[in-house]
């Protein structure tokens, strides 16, 4: 029993103390054709200013789009606005993390939302399962 504490310890430290660390995998052969690419909604996602921790501050660090299905909140939500079906955007860059547990998604693009190139000079990050998916965004031919 105290050995299971012990170790349910440490990984919550380990957690808590980690932070994601990631690098460009953008010229890599498996994602360098989604560079360039624009994609638009085929349904309303969120698009939301997220406050990295440490902290929990109103500063704004980057911004998620994420679907609403089923969502996400939290102390880390600083702004959210919706996005609405049609809305485009272009890949920039695909990025893995190099220290993220396996439950978590690891890879993310970073993104230009079409119409809001000099209103956010934050990075826009997109899981990369939703451009995978197609559940929630579509290639534009």
């Amino acid at each position: 029993m105290k050995i299971r504490f012990l170790n349910l310890a440490l990984i919550c430290i380990a957690l808590v103390g980690c932070k994601a660390t990631y690098k460009d995998v953008s010229n890599e052969a498996e994602f360098s054709r989604y560079i360039g690419s624009t994609y638009t909604l085929k349904s309303d996602m969120d698009l939301s200013g997220v406050n990295a921790p440490p902290g929990y501050s109103d500063e704004i660090n980057y911004y998620v789009v994420s679907s609403r299905d089923p969502g996400w909140s939290g102390p880390e939500v600083i702004t959210r606005v919706t996005l609405g079906i049609g809305s485009q955007f272009t890949v920039s860059h695909i990025m893995e993390c190099t220290n993220c547990l396996e439950f978590t998604p690891s890879k993310h693009a970073l993104i230009t939302l079409a119409g809001n190139e000099q209103v956010i000079n934050l990075p826009i990050k997109i899981y990369f399962h939703e451009l995978e998916a197609g559940k929630h965004v579509e290639l534009v031919q």
